[in-house]
């Protein structure tokens, strides 16, 4: 264990880079322009205080049948709007749709597709449409086999977060601040059309449209990952914002920027923003999320997002519960052929279970 322990602080030392030393980029795809990471591209932060109102979106989901050829998902969708009046705490509003996604593996003219089937109890909940997806859709093509299913499922409540933020937006009157949870990252034609379609509703509404991520997978040329190098290298103590450290050469507009938001936040966040900004100045638009980021629950992360993914969250044993419901809605012959299905899913399940 000591060897281990030594080996482990070599390497954790040597993947923070070196102090001081700077000169890095993002690796990020031809899809992306890139800046040269100095001590320059970090700015100084402080809270901006906004009256305009606030709209946080996010999903969630949670599988409730899991074969290679039939997946049933149950699907959550919040958006929490915050009203903010200077003189008196912010006031929130929740809305939360919830539905359930049927996504087969069918053969549609001597072609294998995957359909997706979205079902809801209210009759006022309208879905987007979803095509059979082909099987050399990059979403299927990027994906490990045994993980298409459920790569598929979290495109779906992708979908569903931008089209319900894109409902929502639609009917607002006065300037707002959009925060979507993840980055602006679509992975196929209809995610791209997706995202466009609200960036561009974005700007005719004066609504501000950024997306907050919490987690980055994302390195440096180097090798680094950006969070703890950022975090490692800021000339910064306290608060602080990187200007735009990469900018979108596809027809997605956005810049890509990270913070730490809060004195005590332990977290640096990616900060994906439109470039639809309407003049608003990108660091002072930063300084609006950070006040919104100084609970004490989650300092460096929006409070609304925190609600939001809290509102989503589909429970382990909110799931079970519908997993049951479902099973015992089902005819004898049906629960027989979905255990069979689920057979090929559940070896592993069966060994965790098993206690020696």
């Amino acid at each position: 264990m000591k060897e281990l322990a030594q080996a482990v602080t070599q390497k954790a030392q040597a993947s923070l880079g070196a102090a001081g030393f700077f000169f890095e980029q993002l690796d990020l795809s031809k899809k992306f322009s890139v800046d040269t990471i100095t001590a320059d591209s970090f700015s100084q932060l402080v809270t901006v205080p906004t009256q305009f109102p606030v709209i946080f979106v996010d999903g969630g989901n949670n599988t409730l049948i899991d074969s290679p050829n039939m997946h049933v998902a149950a699907l959550k969708v919040a958006l929490v709007k915050q009203t903010n009046d200077l003189r008196s705490p912010p006031k929130f509003s929740v809305e939360t749709i919830e539905a359930s996604v049927i996504i087969t593996l069918e053969k549609i003219n001597d072609k294998k597709k995957y359909v997706v089937d979205l079902k809801s109890n209210s009759t006022s909940v309208t879905f987007p449409l979803f095509a059979p997806i082909e099987m050399d859709d990059p979403i299927i093509a990027s994906t490990e086999e045994n993980r298409v299913m459920m790569t598929l499922c979290n495109h779906v409540r992708q979908m569903l977060e931008w089209h319900y933020a894109k409902e929502h937006i639609a009917t607002v009157t006065s300037p707002t601040l959009l925060i979507l949870d993840g980055s602006f990252s679509p992975r196929n034609e209809m995610q791209t059309n997706a995202l466009l379609d609200l960036l561009e509703l974005s700007a005719r509404k004066q609504v501000l449209v950024v997306a907050v991520a919490k987690t980055t997978s994302l390195t440096t040329t180097g090798g680094y990952a950006i969070g703890p190098f950022l975090m490692s290298h800021s000339p910064h103590q306290g608060m602080w914002a990187t200007q735009a450290l990469a900018e979108s050469t596809t027809s997605i507009p956005f810049t890509m920027h990270f913070a730490k938001l809060a004195g005590r936040a332990e977290h640096v966040v990616r900060i994906d923003i439109s470039k639809h900004t309407g003049g608003i100045d990108l660091m002072r638009a930063i300084g609006v999320i950070a006040w919104l980021s100084q609970d004490a629950s989650f300092p460096g992360y929006p409070y609304g997002l925190i609600k939001a993914d809290d509102l989503a969250r589909v429970s382990q044993e909110e799931r079970d519960y519908q997993a049951t419901r479902l099973m015992m809605s089902l005819d004898p012959l049906t629960q027989k052929q979905i255990r069979m299905l689920s057979a090929s899913s559940s070896a592993h399940s069966v060994l965790d279970s098993l206690k020696f």
